[in-house]
């Protein structure tokens, strides 16, 4: 593996670990969209044409209005991103520059598989503990008394805002 391979890795592992496994892989199936539509039309290119700046530049155009026709506008950015990078690459080293994109395709997959991977063994307890995490802290019964306390309490020494924080405070728990 490459210097460039390693890289297209890690940055595919840290663009897919998320905070929960659930949004890791979202963003996995975001990221892969995106790394497939700029796969397809730099290969294509590449395979007929040499890297100009100007073919970059239709691609990434040809890609965002692909992916907002898809519905998939969010994945715009990271297209454009990832057809710059295999379309620099191919620049600088024109020597079987299809190759680059079948190798970023590659990296990314499997640095995506890694980020899967990692959230699954360090964020899977939370699909366990969600219910718990959606409960206020503290005793259900400390929560009850408060709002009991904040109902009795009607005096009309507490300015108007004071109240609704109160009353806002009260619906939350």
């Amino acid at each position: 593996m490459t210097f460039l391979g390693a890289c297209g890795l890690f940055i595919a592992t840290v663009f897919v670990y998320r905070e929960s496994y659930q949004k890791s892989v979202c963003a996995a199936i975001s990221r892969m969209s995106a790394t497939v539509l700029s796969f397809a039309l730099c290969l294509i290119y590449l395979l007929f044409l040499p890297f100009h700046a100007l073919g970059m530049a239709a691609l990434i155009g040809i890609g965002a209005v692909a992916l907002i026709l898809a519905g998939r506008s969010e994945d715009v950015i990271t297209a454009a991103i990832t057809t710059t990078v295999v379309m620099v690459v191919a620049g600088i080293a024109p020597q079987h520059a299809w190759t680059q994109p079948i190798l970023r395709l590659l990296d990314t997959t499997i640095g995506m598989a890694v980020g899967i991977a990692a959230a699954w063994a360090t964020l899977n307890s939370d699909l366990k503990s969600t219910d718990a995490a959606r409960r206020p802290p503290g005793n259900p019964k400390t929560a009850n008394k408060i709002s009991v306390f904040i109902n009795n309490t009607s005096d009309n020494s507490t300015p108007l805002k004071e109240k609704s924080q109160w009353k806002t405070t009260k619906e939350t728990l």
